[in-house]
């Protein structure tokens, strides 16, 4: 009987399909045996494979079953609006029907890929033997998921793929496949993972306070320098970023951060810490914003640095700031590297390039040790040689040489660390 059903298969199924929609109030299997001239047992067993297939609906009146076609989009019309490639087989992986993007992915006709294994098509494209003895092992799960890598175009894509066993419209069990191009979120995450060393390498390097936090003030990462001056023991990641200050303090940074959140603009603050010797300490604190996908403000990356005994009240730096204006000497603060963090007016007349132009850049660039016998003024401060009213040679701007005074000094944090270098000149 099962035989005598798939040889006739296509034939009644199309003629019940018309006879329904003829009939839109539904049918019992008598009336249906009755105009195709067919037993009762054969028509139910057709309406019991259209039933399962999804094709046909049952309503029950009293102790008949009405059969009438369901009210549903054939699956198989929806596949080519998804953007992940579908493959349809039958139980020996024979393509039978793919969607559009699985065209597209593939870069082939239809007719090229009906009836071919699919499996034999993926191996073409770089499947690994051994995935796919997996794919077809009768123990694996019905449904079964793994990351596969093949070559389109001689280009490697990185395709997340499920595997599922299905009955088929005809009654034939089959597989789907359904493919996910996950190629550029690899590679994003991959330039994600690259992103969080380089930026941890370059906190863990620099000698000022960096962390990251959430709007909440959760910390999410410390760099040794913040550690060192939070105080609090153990990993700080997970904790209150207010925790360790006092009301004042606290409340000083909760207002900046709402600024930061609103606006999504960095902020710098300059603010008094009181110590558990009831002295102050003044940092310098900068707020740099990190938006998300919905543009709201996500995490905040936090440079702080240690500026007591450069602050009295609020109005030393103040002074200083109106003192190194005026100055006609060149005055300039560099990392131990020798990147520049200041640059006054007086070094602005004598070499000729604005702050903005160097900013952030190197020294070395405007005092070259291979026109000075080879002498590094920051290398040797750094070492605690500093020098005084040595003539040097510093590079101003258009690559002119110039010849100038020079005296460098190493400044020194409240834990008696170097923090940076100075260095002044004036012209002959």
């Amino acid at each position: 009987m099962f035989l005598l059903l798939m040889d006739n298969y296509e034939y009644y199924i199309t003629s019940l399909e018309e006879i329904l929609s003829s009939n839109q109030n539904g049918m019992t299997v008598s009336d249906i045996a009755q105009v195709l001239h067919l037993s009762r047992n054969t028509v139910g067993k057709y309406l019991e494979l259209m039933y399962l297939s999804g094709v046909v609906d049952i309503r029950t009146v009293g102790k008949s079953k009405i059969y009438f076609l369901a009210p549903r989009v054939p699956a198989t019309r929806i596949l080519n609006y998804l953007a992940d490639a579908v493959i349809q087989t039958d139980g020996q992986y024979r393509v039978v029907s793919l969607n559009i993007s699985a065209l597209d992915l593939l870069d082939s006709d239809e007719g090229e890929l009906i009836g071919r294994s699919f499996l034999d098509i993926l191996s073409i494209q770089g499947l690994s033997t051994d995935l796919r003895n997996r794919i077809t092992s009768p123990d694996r799960d019905a449904a079964y998921t793994d990351e596969i890598v093949i070559h389109i175009d001689t280009t490697a894509r990185n395709m997340w793929m499920t595997v599922a066993d299905m009955m088929m419209y005809d009654g034939v069990p089959g597989h789907v496949f359904i493919l996910e191009d996950i190629t550029d979120w690899k590679e994003a995450e991959q330039k994600r993972r690259i992103g969080d060393f380089l930026f941890a390498t370059l906190a863990e390097e620099t000698w000022e306070q960096v962390c990251i936090f959430s709007p909440d003030y959760k910390i999410q990462y410390a760099n040794q320098q913040y550690a060192r001056a939070d105080g609090r023991e153990g990993d700080l990641v997970g904790q209150n970023l207010l925790d360790s200050y006092d009301k004042q303090a606290a409340r000083l940074i909760r207002d900046t951060v709402e600024i930061v959140a609103e606006s999504h603009l960095p902020h710098r603050q300059v603010f008094p810490v009181m110590t558990s010797q009831d002295s102050p300490k003044w940092l310098d604190q900068r707020l740099y914003p990190i938006s998300g996908r919905s543009e709201d403000v996500q995490q905040i990356i936090r440079i702080a640095r240690d500026i007591t005994g450069l602050q009295e009240g609020g109005s030393a730096s103040a002074l200083l700031s109106v003192l190194l204006t005026t100055m006609t000497e060149g005055v300039v603060t560099v990392t131990l590297q020798g990147t520049i963090l200041s640059w006054n007016r007086g070094a602005e007349q004598i070499t000729g390039y604005p702050a903005e132009e160097l900013l952030g850049g190197s020294a070395h660039i405007i005092i070259p040790s291979e026109l000075n016998g080879g002498q590094n003024v920051i290398s040797d401060a750094v070492r605690g040689i500093t020098v005084h009213d040595l003539k040097y040679t510093i590079r101003a701007k258009g690559g002119r040489k110039k010849k100038v005074i020079l005296s460098s000094a190493a400044v020194y944090d409240h834990s008696g660390e170097i923090s940076m270098i100075m260095l002044i000149w004036h012209e002959p």
